[in-house]
């Protein structure tokens, strides 16, 4: 997905087809959520390259069977409430669209997400939710765009949801639904990340994982950002959160209270 900010919201409410007509219109992408209009901005050249990684990789192993892959040119249709334009949407069969116009996808089978702090808990928290109830979907990927890493969720055929990750240039991830794999050498080719500030030495104290955790929730730093700053892996960080009561769930489901509670902190220990 483009970078998503609250400060380019379009002004007043539309409705589904107020927001359609004037979409279609616009020389801009916008997405729509429950009734707001919120324009995309351009993405780093990070992202840049690892969509354009993911989408070699992905025909290249789909050519000559019938599946499609899909730019975030394509705009997708959650509900009459909810179109957003995911960085790479994959179709098997016959794409479903919305209207006579062509131009709103209804069935993809897989959505993958670039990640970037400005849209992390976005993509993690409200699109996994909403996403996760569409009859087609059955594998969401996010991928980070500051270190080798990739979170895969699949539809088991109990309907239950299971969650993987992969981590590291030598690691891959199988979109089974489509029968790709996605080894992270190859998703990751010719991208260069940030070097680690100094803060990659803090010492590991309740009063640095608030911080952290701070940063994180207010998408000034990624998730594996805040990791790397820590020294610790994803998982081992999440643990460390639960640990000094921090409220972080890997499904993020409690974002707005944890942002809530850790910013009240936050303020509350600058101000004394």
């Amino acid at each position: 997905m483009l970078y998503f900010t609250m400060t380019q919201r379009v002004p007043n409410t539309m409705t589904e087809v107020e927001y359609l007509e004037f979409e279609r219109a616009s020389e801009i992408k916008h997405e729509y959520l429950y009734g707001e209009v919120f324009a995309m901005e351009g993405a780093s050249e990070a992202h840049n390259l690892i969509v354009a990684n993911l989408i070699t990789a992905m025909k290249n192993q789909l050519r000559g069977r019938p599946c499609k892959v899909c730019l975030s040119d394509m705009r997708f249709k959650i509900d009459a409430r909810t179109y957003t334009y995911p960085d790479i949407i994959a179709v098997c069969g016959d794409a479903k669209l919305a209207d006579s116009v062509f131009d709103t996808l209804l069935n993809p089978i897989v959505i993958i997400e670039v990640l970037s702090p400005s849209t992390e808990a976005y993509d993690r928290g409200y699109k996994l939710r909403n996403y996760r109830k569409l009859a087609s979907r059955q594998e969401y990927v996010l991928v980070s765009q500051d270190s080798h890493h990739i979170d895969h969720y699949l539809l088991q055929d109990n309907g239950m949801w299971s969650f993987t990750d992969a981590e590291g240039p030598n690691a891959k991830i199988e979109l089974s639904s489509i029968g790709c794999t996605l080894t992270l050498t190859d998703v990751y080719e010719q991208v260069t990340f940030a070097e680690a500030n100094d803060e990659s030495n803090s010492t590991d104290t309740a009063d640095d994982l608030q911080e952290v955790m701070f940063a994180y929730l207010s998408k000034r730093i990624s998730l594996a950002k805040a990791a790397e700053l820590l020294g610790l892996s994803r998982f081992d960080l999440m643990e460390r959160f639960e640990r000094t009561g921090i409220p972080l769930r890997q499904g993020l489901d409690t974002l707005e209270e944890a942002i809530d509670e850790v910013s009240t902190a936050h303020h509350g220990k600058a101000s004394a």
